[in-house]
């Protein structure tokens, strides 16, 4: 078997493509995939502190930071430090990036249904598919093939 037709690339292809397709719904209101997963993750109007928003998002530090600075000066979202602890900063969506979640929500919603119905099948145990992604987004298989013996 050969990388090219292995499920680990096709699963990595299927990525790039769902990322493209959600770009170009992104689009119209000039957000990024990053963006939207950032004003996402902050559309329930409370705050998170930035390294809580990197483990939501799946997103590096160092690369949240650069994109919530471009975020502030757009005015999709806040950045505040937390009242108690002065190391900890705070991000929240504005009044705006609420808004520009509220009027993508609606199409990310209909292509996310439309991603379910086509891989939307189960298992012969019942798993789900988008459960089995979830699973192996969970799962460190890195970590476990590094502690393989050698040969």
């Amino acid at each position: 078997m050969t990388f090219a037709n292995s499920l680990a690339e096709t699963i990595i292809r299927s990525a790039q493509r769902i990322g493209q397709d959600l770009d170009a719904i992104l689009r119209p209101e000039d957000l990024t995939l990053a963006q939207w997963r950032v004003l996402d993750a902050l559309s329930d109007g409370k705050g998170q502190s930035v390294s809580a928003l990197a483990k939501r998002t799946s997103i590096r530090i160092s690369a949240l930071s650069k994109l919530i600075d471009r975020m502030v000066v757009r005015s999709l979202v806040l950045r505040k430090q937390h009242a108690d602890d002065h190391r900890i900063i705070n991000v929240m969506a504005s009044d705006l990036g609420l808004e520009v979640h509220r009027r993508c929500a609606p199409r990310v919603q209909v292509y996310e249904e439309a991603l379910v119905a086509t891989c939307g099948g189960t298992d012969a145990e019942g798993t789900s598919f988008p459960a089995a992604a979830l699973a192996l987004h969970e799962q460190d298989w890195a970590t476990q093939v590094q502690s393989l013996p050698e040969e």
